[in-house]
């Protein structure tokens, strides 16, 4: 009973993080926490059926990380936060001309910054495409310098990345994502100036 209630509260949190933050994908905050919940299943299935020594030794944690703008973060943060090998998020403002700006600063002093997500991710559970994928699923691509009725340059989309490995990922799937859209893809892909 516990587990449904939590389930329950969860479900309302995430709906209403999305609606809050009017994020406009393709899928409805219900679709695609549908979606990621049945991907998990389905990791979940192949978890327990994964035969491992219990002498084994267990590989060191992986720990990867991302900065995701899609629009209001609160809704972005609470998606990625779902996802499986996911280890931490949190959100803040990014690639602006300040140090550690408010709110407020972000709002109506013109920083340049945009609303991220820092992803922390066990890259032996989630790759970076995966994550990349879930991401592409609850904004759109093509809406530049807004996300649903959210406007301004702090909503716009954009990959930052602090590791040059994950630039031809990130890249392979820029192109996957244009090949499902007329308008072109206006997704920021550059390294993390400032968190």
């Amino acid at each position: 009973m516990k587990r449904i209630l939590i389930f329950i509260v969860a479900v309302a949190m995430l709906t209403f993080a999305l609606a809050a933050c009017s994020t406009a994908g393709k899928l409805t905050a219900t679709e695609a926490l549908a979606q990621l919940e049945e991907e998990q299943a389905q990791v979940e299935d192949m978890d327990a059926n994964d035969e491992t020594d219990e002498g084994e030794d267990m590989k060191a944690t992986i720990t990867n990380e991302i900065y995701l703008a899609g629009g209001c973060f609160w809704g972005v943060e609470e998606f990625m936060s779902r996802i499986d090998g996911v280890v931490n998020v949190t959100s803040g403002y990014a690639n602006g001309s300040t140090d550690t700006p408010s709110y407020e600063d972000v709002l109506y002093k013109e920083t340049g910054h945009a609303e991220t997500v820092h992803v922390q991710y066990d890259a032996s559970i989630v790759s970076l495409d995966d994550l990349l994928t879930y991401f592409f699923k609850v904004v759109d691509p093509t809406s530049l310098n807004k996300q649903g009725n959210d406007r301004g340059t702090q909503y716009r989309s954009g990959i930052y990345y602090t590791d040059e490995a994950d630039l031809p990922i990130i890249e392979k799937a820029m192109e996957k994502v244009d090949l499902n859209y007329a308008e072109p893809i206006v997704v920021q892909v550059m390294p993390l100036d400032g968190y």
